[in-house]
C-alpha cells in the first residue's frame, strides 16, 4: 500500500502539487543562484527558493514510496452457522468502537478501520466469514497497519483480542 493509497486524495494532492511546484522552483531557484553573483538577489531568491523547490521534489518522493504495511493475520474454526458468527463480527466490531467501512454479509466479508493512536498510524482489519457446514464457520481475522513498516506488535495485540471477544460472545 502506498501512502496515497493509505491517505487517499491528501497523498495524491501532494503528489500532484509537487509534481508541478518542484521542477519549476528548481529551475527558477538555479536561475537566481546563477544571476546572484551578477546582478544583486534578494535571500529568499539566491537561497530559499532552491531550497524550497528540492523539500517539493522530496515531497514528491515521498508521496511515491511504497510500504510494504506490518500485517498479522490468523483464522479459527467456529462452531456456528454463517449468520450466526457474522452476527457476533459485527457486534465484536461495534464492542471495539472501530469504524465499520465495508460489509456485505452475503459474502462473509467484513472491514473495519481502527483510529490512529501514540503507537500507530491506525489499522485497518479484515474480517472474512467462511461457510463450512450447516453448523460451522471459519473466521479469517487480517490486521494491517497504515503506512508502518513495524506495528511493535500491536496487530498480535488486535487481533488476539478481537478473537476472544468473538469467542465470548459466540459462548
Amino acid at each position: 500500500m502506498s501512502l496515497r493509497e493509505a491517505f487517499g486524495i491528501r497523498g495524491l494532492l501532494i503528489r500532484l502539487t509537487a509534481i508541478v511546484y518542484g521542477p519549476i522552483l528548481l529551475v527558477f531557484g538555479f536561475i537566481a543562484w546563477l544571476l546572484h553573483t551578477t546582478v544583486n538577489m534578494t535571500f529568499f531568491l539566491s537561497v530559499i527558493v532552491p531550497i524550497s523547490g528540492l523539500l517539493a521534489y522530496l515531497t514528491y518522493v515521498a508521496a511515491s514510496i511504497r510500504f510494504d504495511n506490518a500485517v498479522t493475520e490468523k483464522h479459527m474454526d467456529i462452531q456456528g452457522s454463517m449468520e450466526n458468527v457474522s452476527n457476533a463480527v459485527l457486534a465484536t466490531i461495534a464492542i471495539n468502537r472501530w469504524k465499520l467501512v465495508d460489509s456485505n454479509r452475503k459474502q462473509g466479508t467484513f472491514k473495519a478501520r481502527i483510529d490512529m493512536t501514540f503507537q500507530t498510524w491506525g489499522q485497518v482489519v479484515t474480517i472474512t466469514v467462511s461457510r463450512i457446514s450447516d453448523i460451522s464457520s471459519t473466521v479469517n481475522v487480517r490486521c494491517e497497519a497504515i503506512a508502518q513498516k513495524f506495528d511493535w506488535g500491536k496487530n498480535e495485540q488486535v487481533v488476539s483480542r478481537f478473537q476472544q471477544q468473538l469467542m465470548t460472545i459466540l459462548t
